[in-house]
């Protein structure tokens, strides 16, 4: 095995990333007892929801919906010093959760690429045939 670094590709900014609205919410929790401590969470469920709304499609709204979930593991998780029981979770935390395992940035990418896709092959459809395929 070589001792070269593996590089990552650098995610590509859609054309159309400014103008997706997006939010991430969070959907299930899933808990587990942990060292004698109930409820700790092992399962973030999440969904990050884009939405575009291009000036040249009459008012058409294209949304795309991304689910996925973050497993953590049991004997990893460090029940000790910060750690903020169930009941007092916040939301912004559990998404803080979601931030660091996947940046925000390329969920929202992925969405907004989807997006552009579906976007790009309703202007296709638009286009008129060939005159002499028709």
């Amino acid at each position: 095995m070589s001792d070269e670094a593996i590089n990552t590709p650098t995610p590509i900014k859609p054309s159309n990333f400014e103008d997706v609205r997006y939010s991430l919410s969070i959907t299930k929790l899933k808990t587990e007892t942990v060292d004698g401590i109930e409820g700790v969470v092992t399962e973030v469920e999440y969904a990050l929801k884009g939405t575009y709304e291009p000036d040249d499609l009459d008012g058409k709204v294209l949304v795309k919906e991304f689910h996925s979930s973050i497993n953590f593991v049991p004997s990893e998780i460090n029940v000790s010093g910060s750690f903020v029981p169930f009941n007092e979770l916040t939301e912004s935390q559990v998404k803080q959760w979601v931030e660091s395992v996947y940046p925000e940035v390329h969920l929202k990418y992925s969405v907004a690429n989807i997006l552009l896709a579906r976007y790009e092959s309703i202007i296709d459809s638009n286009q008129p045939n060939l005159p002499w395929m028709s």
